[in-house]
């Protein structure tokens, strides 16, 4: 029975791609975010079942061209259902890969049931299921791909954060974290898969659709969306600086604000290499990599709440950075903050309060103070690499 909303936009998009409108694909307001310009859109829901809010369609054409022929087939409550389905099957499976990579813990059955209760009562992942957000596919791929690299699987490494990096742009980060530590292999790979599906949308999609997706990101690339719901760090500073109301409508980027989030950017690099100086590979990559896509996300200009299961996922699994040791109450106190602070369906007024963002603040602070392996009893030295059974 859910609403599917955030879903109707690849659904119609690929639909059109099907039927040759693509001049309707990349239809949107372009000062108020949420709204689509084309009465095209509302003759195609009213005809395939869909009763909801439509959104712009903001996605890589190829993307839709790829769900073209099920969209082209089947009504929106079908299409819904099935993609329900596998975003569903994606939170069970990015628990999985979690536990692999991080905290093998965690597939434990107290600890289980722990992480799944506290995955289900939060505001991320409750926005994710019931909108039929794509992000859930996409946090799955990025953690296939970490899970894939450490298990030594170049190829299928390379191949999920392609498909990943097809869906959503800041998966690119995990690329330029594997180039910046010496993963050629994996990056080689990516940059393979890209490149065919690159080859695969000049083949495939029409030019003219292609064209209006440059411009589209372009276009997103120097605005802010001020939506209630858009934890990112420049719609945040923005907001508080200006008091502009959260009500959808775009707004240019001030150069003064890109400059401090690139600033901000590089800083946080030049502080990954400082701290991980001397680490192991694989104890560097279980704390680094945390850092580097959490980053990301909300220095992006769109960070939307459903985003922030990754700060969920990897909030549970500080323990295993701090190897349960006596310093592991500084783990312990930040997942408790997170939860009670960030994630419980935090609304005021209508509208969202920040703190999913500041839950990723006290997330990434943990993460820079988790100890060196070599301050960690020899037990928990390797707990966040140990394989599953381990």
């Amino acid at each position: 029975m859910i609403a599917g909303d955030d879903l109707s936009s690849l659904y119609f998009a690929a639909r059109f791609i099907a039927f040759g409108e693509v001049q309707h694909v990349f239809s949107y307001d372009p000062v108020q975010f949420t709204e689509v310009a084309s009465s095209r859109w509302e003759q195609e829901a009213a005809a395939t079942g869909f009763t909801g809010y439509m959104h712009p369609y903001v996605q890589a054409p190829l993307w839709a061209t790829m769900v073209s022929p099920l969209a082209a087939r089947v009504s929106f409550p079908t299409f819904n259902l099935i993609f329900f389905v596998i975003h569903t099957a994606s939170v069970v499976g990015a628990v999985v890969l979690v536990a692999r990579v991080w905290a093998p813990y965690l597939l434990r059955t107290s600890y289980l049931g722990l992480t799944l209760v506290c995955l289900c009562s939060t505001r991320p992942l409750w926005d994710a299921l019931y909108n039929n957000q794509t992000q859930l596919l996409v946090i799955l791929l990025v953690l296939l791909a970490v899970e894939r690299q450490r298990a030594g699987a170049f190829t299928t490494a390379g191949l999920a954060l392609a498909i990943a990096t097809l869906i959503k742009v800041t998966p690119v980060a995990l690329a330029v974290y594997w180039l910046a530590t010496g993963r050629r292999k994996e990056v080689a790979i990516w940059a393979g898969a890209m490149l065919v599906l690159g080859l695969a949308s000049l083949l495939l999609v029409d030019p003219e659709l292609s064209r209006a997706f440059v411009t589209r990101l372009r276009d997103l690339s120097t605005v802010l969306v001020m939506g209630n719901n858009n934890q990112s760090f420049p719609v945040v500073a923005y907001h508080l600086s200006t008091a502009t109301p959260l009500r959808w409508q775009v707004v240019t980027m001030p150069g003064a604000l890109s400059i401090a989030t690139t600033a901000i950017h590089i800083g946080t690099v030049l502080a990954l290499i400082w701290k991980f100086k001397g680490w192991p590979d694989k104890e560097r990559d279980a704390v680094a990599i945390p850092i580097v896509l959490v980053t990301t996300m909300i220095l992006a200009p769109i960070a939307w709440t459903h985003y922030f299961i990754t700060v969920i996922l990897f909030t549970l699994c500080l323990p295993a950075f701090f190897g349960h040791t006596r310093s592991s109450r500084i783990a312990m106190v930040t997942i408790v903050l997170v939860l009670a602070t960030g994630f419980f369906t935090a609304t005021s007024g209508g509208a969202e309060t920040w703190t999913p963002f500041l839950a990723a603040l006290l997330l990434l602070a943990a993460l820079y103070l988790a100890p060196h392996p070599s301050k960690l009893p020899e037990a928990a030295r390797h707990a966040s690499v140990a394989p599953v059974g381990a």
